[in-house]
């Protein structure tokens, strides 16, 4: 990593989480105005591709905060390099597997 990652890191740890509180209060607000939400509305919500979208950028972003707060983790707490590669790598395959299968459940609707 190059000089100031430590910045920038924090920096998008910081807009990311903006971002992914404006998307769940759109959903609180959703759910609030719908009080008797039936699968239909959820279905017709989650069919839009402006939603589709929207729900792909915020795992993207979930995806990339986490990953830069366990990576954190990982180096602050795991000295061993073997151990912390096992953690990262483990880490690393189940954010990709989340990432992938919101993109399995966003193509069936």
């Amino acid at each position: 990593m190059g000089v100031n990652s430590g910045y920038r890191d924090w920096k998008l740890q910081r807009i990311s989480a903006v971002v992914m509180m404006v998307y769940i209060i759109y959903l609180f607000a959703f759910f609030v105005c719908h009080p008797h939400l039936s699968y239909d509305c959820w279905v017709r919500l989650f069919a839009s591709t402006w939603m589709q979208v929207s729900t792909l950028v915020i795992m993207l972003l979930l995806v990339i905060h986490a990953w830069i707060g366990m990576w954190t983790i990982g180096t602050d707490y795991l000295k061993s390099s073997v151990i912390r590669a096992c953690y990262q790598a483990l880490v690393f395959i189940a954010l990709l597997a989340y990432f992938f299968w919101v993109v399995q459940i966003l193509r069936s609707f």
